[in-house]
């Protein structure tokens, strides 16, 4: 799903379910309902604060207070409070001493009972002293041991730290933000994992993907919807990260949340008016991919696999109106081209490099196969998508303009390939190797003079050249390297 296209045609009056199922074919709407476990951030130590109070593995916390966690040895951990704490045990609730039950006054005439006075104790045998008898200590108040500042407490893992208050939020420095629910402090390879375990529709109204502060609230809902199928997806059969300990990650690796910081008031409605909302084929939730811009088509995950998969046939190339492509130009070198496809992977490119040619495209004018030549008639072929991504170009939609001519033929002579391209079994928005999953858009153009190369995006025209680089509208959010996502 492109969001310019999304943009445009809520723009036009179109409802949330129709641009739904015009983006995603052949899918229906369903419910679901529940939380989700949201991996936040990695590290030797994890430090939270609790505005409004709360607790830490069953420790109470008062508002303002904070703990830095760490692993300590046995795979538990360590737990050192910045500020006083007081130790709670929230499972109990205090006692209440019963009332006396009153005295039943006596009936006229009723004989009273004597009263039967306790003897003094008597002394033993050989006048020892009879002992004292110890005074009864004062009761400490249920939950209220004495306080903790600075002390270290052992914990199993995982912590988990639940706020409280009015505002009930928890801070992890490791991220600046703010987030509703519950963290998890677990033990990991890389020392300490935070996670956020919130409602499902606290999630989407944290959802930070690209959306302007002036969208249609159709488009809101569109996007909720969505956000919320890939959500639930990655809690269901979508399980990339369950052996890390959570559902779904918080970057653009996955789907960008930003917690309670990144709600808006806008995108908290769309999450109200479409609570539950899915979209399922064949009764399982979809593999919700969507992405900034599409350029008027957005390609099928078929294509995007090279043909070796065709597990989700809802994510069909769909021709879409109301486009709004993004055009672009960077500037580089033959030898900054080599230098770049090296240092991401390839290791027996032909040197000196001299050309490079398109060899073959898919359905839409994105390329899947790039040729790289010497002067000889030898070379090696890399996906689209692979040269896409050792350049840092938003899209493989592009063509191959050299300052010199290529030779006739040259485009057939290659030997070897190198496929960076997802074998049969389904990827998800989590694989490690990002641009396979990217579904690219906008036009691209390979520019050359005679000493440098000029990397232009127009979807109007391929060839047209442009002298600078035109950034993404302001009502489109930027993002770094890429003008899609599966998040």
């Amino acid at each position: 799903m492109a969001m310019d296209g999304v943009e445009g045609e809520a723009r036009a009056g179109w409802s949330y379910e129709r641009i739904l199922s015009l983006f995603y074919p052949g899918t229906s709407t369903s419910h679901s309902y529940g939380a989700i476990r949201v991996g936040l951030a990695e590290g030797g130590a994890q430090h939270v604060t609790l505005p409004s109070g709360g607790s830490v593995a069953g420790i109470g916390v008062r508002p303002g207070g904070g703990v830095t966690v760490r692993p300590a040895k046995g795979g538990r951990l360590a737990l050192r409070f910045d500020v006083v704490q007081v130790e709670r045990t929230p499972a109990s609730a205090p006692k209440q001493t019963p009332k006396p039950t009153p005295t039943p006054k006596p009936k006229k005439d009723a004989v009273l009972a004597p009263i039967q006075l306790t003897p003094p104790p008597v002394p033993p045998v050989g006048g020892a002293p009879t002992p004292r008898p110890r005074p009864t200590p004062r009761p400490t108040p249920t939950g209220v041991p004495p306080a903790l500042t600075g002390a270290t407490v052992f914990a199993p893992s995982p912590v988990v730290v639940s706020p409280q208050g009015f505002l009930a939020v928890v801070r992890l420095d490791a991220t600046g933000r703010r987030y509703r629910g519950t963290l998890e402090m677990r033990r990991s390879k890389g020392g300490v994992t935070a996670v956020n375990r919130v409602g499902l529709e606290d999630y989407v109204a944290g959802i930070a993907e690209e959306k302007g502060a002036g969208w249609p609230l159709e488009g809101m809902k569109t996007l909720a919807v969505a956000a919320r199928t890939l959500a639930v997806a990655t809690t269901t059969w979508l399980g990339s990260h369950h052996a890390d300990g959570y559902d779904i990650c918080a970057t653009d690796s996955c789907q960008v949340y930003l917690g309670y910081d990144g709600e808006e008031s806008t995108m908290r409605a769309a999450a109200n008016a479409t609570a539950g909302e899915i979209r399922t084929y064949n009764g399982e939730p979809i593999l919700a991919m969507y992405h900034g811009n599409g350029g008027g088509q957005t390609q099928s995950y078929a294509d995007v696999s090279d043909g070796k998969s065709s597990a989700y046939p809802y994510l069909a190339s769909v021709k879409y109106p109301y486009a709004d492509p993004w055009k672009w130009r960077l500037d580089t070198s033959l030898h900054e081209i080599a230098d770049a496809l090296q240092k991401d992977g390839v290791t027996n490119l032909p040197t000196p490099l001299r050309y490079v040619i398109v060899l073959k495209r898919g359905e839409t004018p994105r390329v899947k196969r790039v040729g790289l030549f010497s002067n000889s008639k030898k070379g090696i072929a890399v996906t689209g998508l692979g040269f896409a991504h050792a350049l840092k170009l938003p899209s493989n939609w592009f063509s191959v303009h050299l300052p010199h001519r290529v030779p006739k033929g040259l485009d057939a002579a290659f030997i070897g390939t190198i496929d960076g391209g997802p074998s049969d079994t389904p990827l998800s928005p989590h694989h490690s190797d990002p641009w396979v999953l990217r579904i690219l858009a906008a036009a691209l153009v390979l520019a050359a003079s005679a000493t440098s190369w000029g990397v232009t995006g127009s979807p109007a025209r391929i060839g047209r050249r442009l002298r600078g680089l035109v950034r993404l509208p302001k009502r489109v959010a930027a993002r770094p390297a890429a003008d899609a996502s599966p998040s």
